[in-house]
């Protein structure tokens, strides 16, 4: 079953569970979309809201050789897997389908956002019951977004998807 769909000028990404076909126009009115299997890729995604696209790449997380791991495609080409952030147990999280993801630009900066709401994961020896992760996408740095909630005694996720900083007035907004 299809996850997501993602379209460029000239291709179509349908991402599924187990696989990702990348589709571009043909040319040919009777079959107007052809199937490039060269850019196919072997893996999907168990987590549908987890893919995003800054324009040119789509990042989604996929599941590979049995284990979480974070893919980025540019343009067609072979897909480059990045690894999560250093001692960040990500096949610990407990519950994935809820993930999800979305690109956060700020000052010039570009973030490949996903945040799990039912996280339920120990890192350094803290309980997260939920997490957010962005990824720099030019410095390829991992950061942990989270907020103190102080009557539990722990750090929950960054739960936003927008994000607006308006410079002249020195202002933060988050919706």
């Amino acid at each position: 079953a299809v996850q997501s769909i993602i379209s460029t000028f000239s291709e179509i990404y349908a991402i599924g569970r187990e696989s990702l076909e990348v589709s571009y126009l043909s040319g040919d009115a009777n079959n107007p979309f052809a199937t490039t299997k060269t850019a196919a890729q072997p893996f999907g995604t168990p987590a549908a809201y987890s893919v995003a696209s800054d324009g040119q790449s789509i990042y989604y997380m996929a599941v590979i050789g049995g284990a979480r791991r974070l893919v980025r495609l540019m343009g067609g080409r072979e897909a480059q897997i990045l690894s999560f952030a250093v001692d960040v147990p990500i096949d610990d999280i407990a519950d994935i389908s809820g993930s999800r993801a979305w690109i956060q630009s700020w000052k010039g900066q570009s973030f490949y956002v996903i945040s799990f709401p039912a996280a339920d994961i120990v890192i350094n020896d803290m309980r997260h019951s939920s997490i957010t992760f962005a990824f720099n996408i030019r410095q390829q740095e991992w950061y942990i977004w989270g907020v103190w909630n102080a009557p539990q005694g722990q750090y929950d996720r960054y739960p936003a998807d927008t994000f607006l900083y308006i410079e002249p007035w020195g202002k933060r907004f988050v919706g």
